[in-house]
């Protein structure tokens, strides 16, 4: 199985989900523009959470049914301050932005209603991935962990 996951073991690092404070900003833009109500954003929480390899490790052994047969923690930088944007940038946000539109959307129409989908995804996330992708540093890591049934 592969997981998204962190690199510490402390829980309270962002390493793992700094888009996510891209999101806040996100609709905090909607708030501004008079889309979105302050209160509702301020209700809304994205229940997620990215583990390290030694809990997941530590879950497997508890639950007992399976022997961990081979795991890796693949860091993956997604930005080192670059200098030189590449070219094709729209294309990169449109990826990013339509992998993680796939897991939120349904938790953001449920809170917010249909509305703020499309100014969300199309004009406002766009413009803080360019803002944001290639000038900050951050990483993030994938779990890979091969299981087999005892």
């Amino acid at each position: 199985m592969i997981i998204p996951g962190r690199l510490s073991a402390d829980p309270s690092t962002e390493e793992s989900a700094v888009w996510i404070s891209w999101y806040e900003e996100g609709l905090q833009d909607l708030v501004s523009e008079g889309i979105v109500k302050a209160s509702d954003v301020d209700s809304f929480n994205i229940p997620l959470y990215f583990p390290s390899m030694a809990e997941v490790k530590s879950i497997i052994n508890m639950e007992g049914s399976f022997e961990v047969i081979k795991e890796d923690v693949y860091e993956i930088l997604y930005s080192d301050g670059l200098d030189a944007i590449p070219a094709d940038t729209d294309k990169i946000w449109e990826k990013i932005i339509n992998i993680s539109r796939a897991v939120l959307e349904p938790l953001l129409i449920s809170h917010f209603g249909n509305s703020i989908i499309e100014p969300l995804f199309s004009s406002t996330l766009p413009k803080i991935y360019a803002k944001k992708f290639f000038k900050e540093k951050y990483k993030s890591a994938n779990l890979a962990i091969s299981l087999k049934k005892k």
